[in-house]
């Protein structure tokens, strides 16, 4: 057992997996604090998809990048985020994509969106309820966001890695213990 738990190879690999581990751990609290604080930062936004209404585009748990935008600069197609208003999606927050926009002659913005797989179009958006443009998917941090969707997900990725950590620990404890009994008794 000593040879193995001095085996040098065996420790690089363990604390390999050991940084691993925690980045990983490191990265699913920082989604998780950014997603619930819902800051701006320098005019970018994170949020996660929730649900299936944008489907090929974007699936449930997905991590999108959304800037704020001129209105001006939004065009068809486009993904927006915005604040829903109408009773039905009242104070919720929703990426869907740009239908039609129509511009009043008081420059008055209002946009129709609808989920790609939707088969109605959302309550017209005015510009003011727009948060922003989904300008990027982050495909590690979605698939890490989507750890937290799915409880088996959750025992899979987090709480077998901390038993591994945790096992990792005690083997380290009980090979420095060993150690400190070998110098003892020489």
């Amino acid at each position: 057992m000593k040879k193995i738990l001095d085996n040098k190879l065996l420790n690089t690999i363990i604390s390999g997996i050991e940084g691993i581990i925690c980045f990983f751990l490191f990265c699913l609290v920082v989604i998780t604090i950014f997603q619930r604080v819902n800051g701006s930062f320098f005019g970018y936004r994170i949020y996660t998809v929730a649900s299936a209404s944008m489907i090929p585009n974007y699936d449930v748990g997905d991590v999108l990048l959304v800037s704020k935008v001129k209105l001006k600069d939004i065009k068809i197609g486009d993904a927006v985020t915005y604040l829903g208003e109408a009773p039905s999606v009242k104070d919720r927050v929703i990426t869907h994509r740009v239908e039609k926009i129509d511009i009043e002659k008081d420059g008055k913005y209002y946009f129709h969106t609808k989920g790609i797989a939707n088969n109605i179009e959302d309550p017209i958006v005015d510009g003011k309820q727009i948060i922003g443009k989904v300008t990027y998917k982050f495909f590690l941090l979605s698939f890490i966001g989507g750890i937290t969707t799915n409880a088996y997900k959750i025992f899979f990725f987090v709480t077998v890695p901390i038993a591994i950590l945790i096992a990792i620990e005690i083997i380290k404890t009980v090979r420095d213990k060993d150690e400190e009994e070998t110098v003892a008794s020489e």
